[in-house]
């Protein structure tokens, strides 16, 4: 998380654009205050997803830094909503993986 934004910082890009982090796990310190960033620290699961992410927009990057998250629904949701989007694994929903054997 903090290369993306120092990337981003050194470059100049995406200043004013809206950051959607989702990530249980509290991180305000690595954050540069510069950005505008909405922290979404709740699980993100098939049932809550349009709920929590539905400030996004194509102004928007959502940064998925989650896990068991599956990331199809997350990028299909970007696409509509015309959003950019970045993961960091492509994983499914914990309940449809199939167990190794």
């Amino acid at each position: 998380m903090i290369s993306l934004f120092e990337i981003f910082d050194k470059e100049n890009l995406y200043l004013n654009n809206q950051f959607t982090i989702i990530d249980p796990r509290d991180f305000a310190e690595f954050i540069p205050q510069i950005r505008n960033v909405k922290h979404i620290k709740k699980a993100i699961n098939k049932d809550n997803i349009s709920e929590l992410l539905k400030d996004v927009d194509s102004n928007s990057i959502i940064v998925d830094l989650s896990v068991n998250v599956d990331f199809l629904p997350l990028a299909l949701f970007a696409i509509s909503r015309k959003s950019m989007y970045v993961n960091t694994s492509l994983e499914d929903w914990t309940e449809y993986r199939v167990p190794n054997k």
